[in-house]
């Protein structure tokens, strides 16, 4: 395009750098790259490269001159070059929402300085331009040139998720929307200044897993430390003179898994430590999984590893010949005479009050299978979350709080929230649990207790195993997974009135208008306009309280 043509995009008291940039890259021999989209935190960098094959480009100041009133303009009739007033730009690039954005260009060491007068962007050379944002860390921030469809420049500076650990729980943040998991057991360790998995942490001291140690008085043994696969043992024998060394007095058993044809069995191997292997101090470290039993001496003193019940608070399975609660696995079963359902309850309390559940699911790792595997596995709410004041270890098949016949409609919910297709290949499996969970949430209760069975009970021929909240692999234990969000107030403006926004409104694809209003973001409350809103407003005012306008591409927020 010819620079009189350019020109024309650039009348006015005041010209913003989008505009100016956009006008000039419509100029002929011009051309450019972009830096694409980036999720940062306070500060955000994007680079555009711009190559001019016929025109150069020179900024400066003209106050005071023939030129003062000039945007773009040529200084001799022949020149190849061009000229931008600093005067007449405004240093400001206009974001959706609106942020601070800093144009910097190159100097020299590698570093960067901001634009000042006798810079020039020059002819067969690459011209580099750096845009500096600041805006909150959780803050999603859409920028752009654009010129109808000649220049279309419209990177996002994404906001970084909000992580927050604790032992036994995981939450991400982002955009107003928040996934919780809640683990069974511990799963976090706060070690070396940041959280770590459990398997990755060089002590469990302090952690909330404690070493148990259950000692004779011939037989003593301290934990001094311990981790995921290790465990440094004190030990000290009364009366040595009556113990034969070359006896092994330490006995313990590794688990490892074995491809045995075309399933994968768990084995042990049984270790034995004779006393004359120990040092001066007797302390060993001992090599051992994490739910491994230490024996000492004769079977009589014990050492294993004790996890905490966390949000898991129990599970277990009952059946028509064996109920197992504090096992590392329990089973799905449909045969008949020995049928298996399985009940689990979850600490529900770590979300915040009034949120909007978005989703709930319930994961379990299958391991097992026997017989010939697979069926339909559905999922019910359990209302009585004392279980008929019952727990784990106590609850049978024949108590069991929703009935043998699974008829008892006061304590259980009968109708099925999900199904699952459960097969025969390891791994996990889901049931969402949302509707139930919406229902514990909403009445302020603390717990959430969810009971799976069959869809063939006492007709067909299975078995399946998955790990319980006892298994020694933290990894491999039941959890609940929730999605939730900061409940949203359909955008709706009175006309001619300021618009004060004190919670978190959503337009979606509407159009509405304050007309001589504004919009007023108190108490923190957030505007968000997505799938192509428009919001057109006579002022935007943000207190000291804070709060986020997000425009989302395709949307507008317009000001008049």
């Amino acid at each position: 395009m010819k620079w009189q043509d350019v020109k024309k995009y650039l009348i006015g008291s005041s010209v913003g750098i989008v505009v100016l940039f956009s006008a000039l890259f419509l100029l002929t021999g011009f051309d450019y790259t972009y830096s694409g989209d980036i999720v940062c935190g306070e500060t955000c960098e994007s680079y555009i490269n711009v190559t001019t094959t016929y025109w150069r480009i020179c900024f400066d100041s003209y106050n005071g001159t023939k030129y003062e009133e000039e945007t773009l303009f040529k200084k001799q009739t022949r020149s190849r070059t061009l000229h931008v007033n600093l005067d007449k730009i405004d240093n400001i690039i206009k974001t959706e929402p609106e942020v601070p954005v800093d144009w910097l260009v190159p100097t020299y060491g590698n570093k960067w300085r901001p634009i000042k007068g006798g810079d020039c962007w020059e002819r067969r050379k690459v011209n580099k331009i750096k845009l500096v944002g600041h805006k909150e860390p959780s803050q999603t921030v859409k920028w752009s040139f654009d010129l109808g469809d000649k220049v279309n420049i419209d990177p996002i500076w994404e906001g970084e998720s909000n992580i927050v650990y604790t032992p036994s729980t995981d939450r991400i943040c982002r955009d107003g929307k928040c996934n919780l998991v809640l683990y069974s057991g511990i799963r976090n360790v706060y070690e070396d200044n940041q959280w770590k998995r459990v398997e990755d942490a060089q002590s469990l001291k302090n952690s909330g897993i404690e070493c148990v140690v259950d000692s004779d008085e011939e037989y003593i043994a301290e934990c001094l430390d311990y981790n995921y696969t290790t465990k440094k043992i004190k030990f000290k024998i009364n009366n040595m003179e009556n113990i034969n060394k070359d006896i092994p007095i330490i006995n313990y058993k590794i688990k490892y898994n074995e491809l045995i044809g075309e399933k994968i069995k768990e084995k042990t191997k049984e270790i034995k430590i004779k006393f004359k292997d120990l040092d001066e101090e007797q302390i060993l470290w001992i090599e051992s999984d994490f739910g491994d039993i230490i024996h000492f001496g004769e079977d009589s003193t014990t050492i294993q590893l004790q996890d905490a019940d966390t949000e898991n608070m129990e599970d277990m399975s009952v059946g028509e010949d064996i109920d197992r609660g504090t096992t590392s696995f329990f089973y799905l079963s449909d045969v008949a005479s020995s049928l298996h359902r399985v009940y689990i309850k979850f600490n529900i309390t770590s979300i915040p009050a009034e949120m909007t559940i978005d989703s709930a699911i319930i994961y379990l790792y299958e391991y097992e299978v026997i017989f010939e595997g697979g069926f339909t596995v559905v999922s019910h709410h359990v209302y009585d979350d004392t279980w008929d004041g019952h727990d784990e270890t106590d609850m049978t098949w024949a108590n069991q709080v929703c009935g043998t016949n699974f008829d008892d409609s006061t304590d259980c919910n009968l109708t099925i929230e999900d199904t699952t297709a459960v097969g025969i290949t390891p791994g996990w499996y889901s049931w969402s649990v949302v509707n139930m969970f919406n229902t514990e949430y909403d009445n302020n209760n603390k717990n959430l207790t969810i009971v799976l069975r069959t869809t063939t009970e006492g007709s067909d021929n299975d078995y399946i195993g998955f790990r319980s909240k006892e298994y020694a692999t933290t990894s491999l234990r039941p959890y609940l997974n929730i999605t939730y969000s900061e409940p949203v107030t359909e955008c709706s403006p009175t006309l001619n009135q300021d618009w004060e926004i004190s919670d978190n409104q959503v337009c979606d694809n509407t159009e509405v208008t304050t007309g001589t209003g504004g919009i007023v973001l108190i108490d923190g409350g957030n505007l968000t306009l997505i799938n192509n809103a428009n919001v057109t407003t006579s002022g935007i005012n943000i207190t000291d309280s804070g709060g986020i306008i997000s425009v989302y591409p395709g949307s507008e927020l317009r000001k008049i």
